[in-house]
């Protein structure tokens, strides 16, 4: 028996107590299941009676395929008949060693037309060995590429192979008298593969020690492959949640990056209104200064528009009522203080206006152009 644990798999010395506990379990029922007695066979186990089915199926095909063939010399045909489509599967069928699945694929159970019954027959012996020590078989489907156990939610893949060796034809004919450059033939030897996620098992015929007796071994390696496969599927759903959790707090910061630029952007927007409002009040404060005695009522009520603009630009007052809100400032009764009023906020903004100091402000914004 080969054992094969790949770099990156779950090892024994890094199982939790809790994965340890599991394995000691598994190997003490192990421990005390009698010897596997192979009965008459009657029937195979309910979980292969589908893949019985095709293999005979597919068996019964390639011995029709193989009369036809053997009487194609008696019948010559000129037309694309049944017969002649199935000579054409019967040659191909040598080429490939007479597999019942096609090599080129993935399948549970690679064998021949001389092998199937007595791999259907290992397979029913692993089935009922598993049941026997509370594994639960998982019924074979067509296209399945292996045989599946379960146990302590994990999961080991099982195949069987038939050897098959390479010939190189002498030109002189294969064995249906029809030559070809190479074809593959059976060994009859078979040979099991338990798969789980990151290592393999591979239990193959030894000289006077065929691969029925070397079940019990096999059964006897299956508890540590299982936790092993536990084991190694938990550290991949930590390692997962983990990347989610770092991804997770990587779209958090993302966000809070920009809700920091949005406000900032918000905050240049404020101040260059800010800007704005200002303008048009020294504006205006020109326009009144200026304006001769006879400009009547119109230059008045002209001056006075723009001021209100400049309110409604100015979102000085907007803002300190947010602070105030956001810092709790109410009256007792629970409601705003009456005195934070837009009138009150723009007369003190107009007050500051008029402070020594004001003349110093620049008279272009300098963050970006002042736009109409």
């Amino acid at each position: 028996m080969r054992v094969l644990t790949y770099g990156w798999a779950q090892s024994i010395e890094t199982l939790l107590e809790p994965e340890q506990e599991t394995l000691a379990r598994l190997i003490a029922a192990e421990a005390r299941v009698p010897p596997y007695i192979r009965d008459e066979r009657k029937a195979v186990h309910v979980a292969l009676k589908e893949l019985q089915e095709y293999l005979q199926a597919r068996a019964n095909e390639l011995l029709e395929a193989q009369a036809v063939h053997l009487n194609e010399g008696k019948k010559k045909r000129n037309s694309q008949g049944p017969s002649l489509v199935l000579g054409h599967t019967w040659k191909a069928a040598i080429r490939e060693g007479l597999l019942l699945f096609p090599k080129h694929k993935a399948h549970a159970l690679r064998v021949t037309l001389r092998g199937w019954e007595r791999a259907l027959n290992l397979a029913d012996d692993l089935f009922t060995m598993a049941s026997l020590r509370g594994y639960e078989p998982v019924p074979w489907k067509m296209w399945d590429k292996t045989f599946k156990i379960r146990a302590v939610e994990a999961e080991l893949d099982l195949r069987i192979m038939e050897k098959l060796a390479r010939v190189q034809d002498d030109g002189e004919g294969s064995a249906t008298g029809t030559p070809y450059e190479n074809y593959f033939t059976t060994t009859r030897s078979l040979s099991i593969y338990l798969n789980r996620a990151g290592g393999e098992v591979e239990v193959v015929e030894k000289e006077g020690v065929p691969l029925e007796d070397q079940l019990e071994e096999l059964f006897d390696q299956i508890p540590r492959e299982l936790v092993l496969d536990l084991a190694q599927n938990r550290k991949w759903q930590r390692d997962k949640e983990a990347d989610a959790e770092a991804r997770q707090a990587e779209l958090e910061l993302k966000r809070l990056k920009d809700a920091e630029a949005a406000r900032r952007s918000r905050l240049e927007d404020e101040a260059q209104n800010w800007h704005r409002a200002i303008m048009i009040r020294q504006y205006a404060e020109e326009i009144e200064r200026a304006m001769l005695p006879d400009m009547g009522d119109a230059a008045k009520e002209w001056v006075k528009w723009a001021r209100t603009v400049a309110d409604e630009v100015d979102p000085t007052s907007k803002r300190c009522n947010q602070l105030r809100h956001t810092a709790g400032m109410t009256s007792p009764d629970g409601k705003e203080d009456a005195s934070a009023s837009n009138n009150t906020a723009r007369g003190a903004i107009r007050q500051g206006m008029e402070s020594p100091d004001f003349e110093a402000l620049p008279r272009v914004w300098p963050l970006r152009q002042w736009t109409a």
